[in-house]
């Protein structure tokens, strides 16, 4: 029926694919080792000595253009980020955004200011609240309004 040397030819030609095939993984293995090490040659001190001397070039740059040396257009980081404040965890207020350690809900804290009362006031009436968790909210808030439009009507 089959001759001996049959199955041979077939074993061989399945042996040849899969070492073809290995060869071409290991030479897309070999790209991409060789790509992830010239993209991460430098290391974080470099890197950091880079942004500094850009940073200073920059400002150098702005009092060129008349802004003067205390002109902090994004340079400097905030004192706080609204990240440290703020929190969502789908157990605490079916996952709202939350003061960090709290249950008063971000929104609730806006509401309040957009109708008209002032920090003071907020902080009264929540006690647990801080004027830096006023200050997240507020902070949290103009990342969404850059980040997201609504619609709104015409001329409006």
């Amino acid at each position: 029926m089959y001759s001996s040397s049959r199955p041979h030819a077939w074993l061989a030609a399945i042996g040849a694919r899969i070492h073809g095939e290995m060869d071409r993984v290991s030479q897309q293995l070999t790209t991409r080792v060789k790509e992830l090490a010239e993209r991460y040659a430098m290391t974080l001190p470099v890197l950091t000595r880079n942004v500094v001397e850009l940073e200073a070039k920059v400002k150098g740059h702005l009092e060129r253009m008349g802004f003067g040396p205390d002109f902090n257009h994004g340079f400097e980081e905030p004192m706080m980020s609204w990240k440290d404040r703020i929190s969502v965890d789908p157990n605490i207020c079916h996952g709202k955004v939350c003061i960090k350690g709290t249950r008063i809900m971000v929104s609730v804290v806006l509401d309040n200011l957009a109708a008209g009362e002032t920090t003071e006031t907020v902080l009264r009436s929540y006690p647990t609240l801080q004027a830096e968790d006023i200050q997240a909210s507020l902070g949290y808030a103009a990342e969404l309004a850059r980040d997201r439009v609504l619609s709104l009507p015409a001329g409006a």
